[in-house]
């Protein structure tokens, strides 16, 4: 079992290897095209196209301007060229106001969150849809309170989970099992909502990813189900690496060195174990739609 778990640590390890190799690859070609004269010329029409673009920002965005709030000072100085950047592969031609009940709610968040870029970044893609009259129905304007209702830190989570609602990811919880599992006496929760979450490439713990996950659930954006799993038989293999088991196994063993155990045999109970329950977290059409809206992910034509 050990030398299965050191290959698939090994196999984990040669991707991100591979991954990284790649995008060195990629930036050192962007980096010599640089150089070239074609590339300089693009680049040159390109800057032209975002002035442009934010000229039309300002003239669309200045009949809200009485219900800008907070964002007044952001509106008069870096708004054009942030809003320019997401208009520039926008037509003229389909370029219309947004909608007030999006554009006021909208700037008044952008004033709050101009020092984290996740969550001004979406405040800025929402509006740029609302100015497209090709897209403009899909910004709702409860994605506005949805932006608000998050912190930089999970939004920064949602890009891989949110991509597509038709491709859910793996998430397990553990528990503190009764053995015998048959003798009724179910189990206790030790931690829920764990996910395979690197930083770098490294394992880490984020005690604040139960509550993020939670938060999601109630904002509608995805469900959680325990009683359904990924049928992938390697879907679930990075949770044995993973440093919430680590401290859930501590949990247990803490639990059974306490004298609460004592009564444990009367019971009919031999024992505990930690057992990983494994389950599912899935994108809802309302959270891809968001996800669109709010550019962390690109619209997939398939969905």
């Amino acid at each position: 079992m050990k030398a299965a778990d050191e290959a698939v640590k090994a196999g984990k390890n040669a991707g991100q290897t591979k991954r990284e190799v790649r995008k060195l690859e990629q930036q050192a070609l962007v980096e010599a095209a640089k150089e070239t004269p074609g590339f300089k010329q693009a680049a040159e029409i390109r800057g032209r196209k975002i002035a442009l673009k934010e000229q039309w920002g300002l003239a669309l965005m200045k009949p809200l301007s009485g219900v800008m709030g907070i964002s007044r000072e952001y509106f008069e100085s870096d708004f054009s060229k942030d809003f320019g950047e997401k208009l520039v592969d926008v037509p003229e031609e389909n370029l219309q106001t947004p909608k007030a009940s999006i554009a006021g709610p909208a700037m008044e968040g952008l004033g709050y969150s101009l020092e984290e870029p996740e969550l001004k970044n979406m405040y800025l893609e929402l509006l740029a849809r609302a100015a497209d009259d090709r897209v403009s129905t899909t910004a709702h304007p409860s994605f506005v309170q949805t932006i608000r209702q998050l912190t930089a830190e999970e939004a920064a989570y949602l890009p891989i989970l949110l991509k597509s609602p038709t491709h859910p990811t793996a998430i397990v919880q553990y528990r503190a099992q009764f053995i015998p599992e048959d003798a009724g006496h179910g189990y206790n929760l030790i931690r829920s909502h764990v996910l395979n979450l690197t930083n770098n490439g490294a394992l880490f713990d984020n005690p604040m990813l139960p509550t993020y996950v939670d938060n999601w659930v109630r904002l509608k954006l995805v469900e959680v189900a325990y009683d359904v799993n990924l049928t992938d038989p390697v879907a679930y293999e990075w949770e044995k690496f993973r440093p919430e088991r680590e401290a859930a196994q501590k949990q247990v063993d803490e639990m059974l060195s306490t004298e609460v155990v004592a009564d444990f045999a009367s019971r009919g109970v031999s024992g505990l174990e930690l057992v990983a329950q494994r389950g599912v977290l899935s994108a809802t059409s309302l959270g891809y739609q968001f996800a669109v809206a709010s550019g962390i992910v690109e619209a997939n034509p398939r969905v």
